[in-house]
């Protein structure tokens, strides 16, 4: 990211702000990013710590967004709609079972991430400058044939769908 010598993590943040606010997510990460910054400096980020000087040992900052979702607020009795017949026991088989899919993508993505950073770690171990050992070799085919296998079956299937 910054180009210079450095640990970088990845995290997943989630972030509820109040609607009075109305950031656009860029707005937001611009926010979230400039006060990563000044908590380093004034040395309220890492507290106690003084080496590197406060306000120089965060190098870079990125957010990027994945996900957007409102919380609406529960309806008065008044408010809802006159009673509708209860879903058929195949809805609600098909209700709970998009529920577990969601659940288990969620799983999945952390997965990616995973699967994402040890490919770039052992990229940088790894240069093109140096003899592999068979083992690293194997490593980094299976590594590539399970992203590539992931990646066709993105186009096939979940593409598609968005």
């Amino acid at each position: 990211m910054s180009g210079l010598n450095g640990r970088v993590y990845h995290f997943d943040l989630l972030i509820e702000i109040t609607d009075a606010l109305a950031f656009s997510s860029g707005e937001l990460a611009a926010h979230l990013a400039e006060a990563i910054f000044e908590l380093d400096h004034l040395n309220l980020l890492f507290p106690g710590l003084n080496v590197p000087e406060p306000g120089e040992r965060v190098l870079a900052v990125s957010l990027q967004q994945t996900g957007y979702g409102r919380r609406a607020s529960m309806p008065s009795a008044a408010s809802l709609p006159a009673a509708s017949p209860p879903a058929s026991a195949e809805q609600q088989d098909l209700l709970s079972s998009l529920e577990d899919a969601g659940m288990r993508v969620g799983d999945m993505m952390r997965d990616l991430r995973l699967i994402k950073a040890k490919a770039e770690a052992f990229v940088e171990r790894l240069t093109a400058n140096t003899a592999w050992t068979k083992p690293q070799t194997k490593i980094a085919t299976d590594m590539v044939a399970a992203i590539e296998a992931l990646l066709e079956s993105h186009a096939t299937h979940i593409a598609p769908q968005l």
